[in-house]
């Protein structure tokens, strides 16, 4: 059986993997924080490893859980490896470093065909000492417009009661994220509610009033904010999704000034539930587009 962990150990830690041996001849890796944009063939994952072997050494891969869809993956890890220097404009090494991840995976025969990888490199920012710079000038100003998106695929492992909660994570999306009505939290979530969110520095936090104030975060911080789904998977009492998000940052943002840029973000989600309410969401973005768009860069 295809061992996401395995993969990615092999593939980050050793000098001897390689992709061709490890994926499908049809391999594609999409990493939009690295190569925003690109979906990466075999052997331009392979440098794309060898680039991350020559930043970090000693790397260990711990699985943080894994789902099944069939044909389809979902896995979250921690990655520990020692930062060799030169990552974010860090030119000393020898510092072990901890991050998660989150992947996507469809196979073929058992073999990875495609993976969307969305690491939490701002943990390793803030590790290394790093902090985001803006460059010096006038702020860029938004106008850029955003490209339409298809409607959500959604995978064969759906089943019918999963479409209902798919509704409601859609639901969920538009009425507390874009319309911002606060008082109908308990309308989609259980009283013990978990977020996990470790780029915004939340492992783990519970109940009513976190949803709450990520609402009034959101509003604050967001002009125009807009969710799109882009896929869907299921396994029992999960629900996977890989989405955008979408909008102008009005107010700062990871520690980025406020500005009228716009910005487009990869994330994937898990959403667990008991009964017909969601109790767990575990959020995966990737701010480094956030940066990108921006124009802001990672100094030591």
């Amino acid at each position: 059986m295809f061992q996401p962990g395995r993969f990615l150990h092999a593939a980050f830690g050793s000098p001897r993997a390689r992709v061709a041996e490890l994926a499908a001849p049809s391999f594609e890796l999409l990493d939009p924080g690295y190569a925003p944009g690109m979906r990466l063939n075999v052997p331009a994952a392979e440098e794309y490893f060898a680039a991350f072997r020559r930043l970090f050494a000693d790397v260990t891969v711990q699985a943080l859980s894994e789902v099944c869809f069939g044909d389809a993956w979902l896995s979250r890890h921690r990655v520990t490896a020692i930062h060799r220097g030169g990552w974010g404009g860090q030119r000393l090494g020898g510092q072990r470093v901890t991050w998660d991840s989150a992947a996507l995976w469809r196979l073929e025969s058992e073999r990875p065909s495609e993976l969307l990888l969305i690491s939490d490199a701002f943990s390793v920012a803030r590790q290394l000492g790093c902090r985001p710079e803006m460059p010096t000038g006038p702020l860029p100003e938004g106008g850029v417009g955003f490209v339409e998106l298809p409607p959500p695929e959604i995978h064969a492992s759906v089943t019918a009661r999963d479409r209902a909660r798919i509704q409601l994570i859609e639901e969920m999306s538009r009425v507390l994220l874009s319309e911002h009505c606060k008082e109908r939290v308990p309308d989609f979530f259980n009283p013990n509610m978990r977020l996990i969110d470790p780029t915004s520095g939340m492992d783990v936090v519970e109940g009513y009033a976190v949803a709450r104030r990520l609402i009034e975060y959101m509003q604050a911080a967001i002009r125009g904010y807009h969710l799109r789904f882009e896929r869907f998977y299921a396994a029992g009492d999960q629900i996977a999704a890989q989405l955008r998000i979408r909008g102008y940052n009005l107010a700062a943002l990871l520690g980025l000034p406020a500005c009228n840029v716009p910005f487009d973000l990869h994330c994937i989600n898990l959403y667990r539930f008991e009964g017909d309410r969601i109790s767990e969401i575990c959020m995966h973005w990737d701010a480094l587009t956030l940066l990108r768009c921006q124009g802001a860069l990672l100094v030591a």
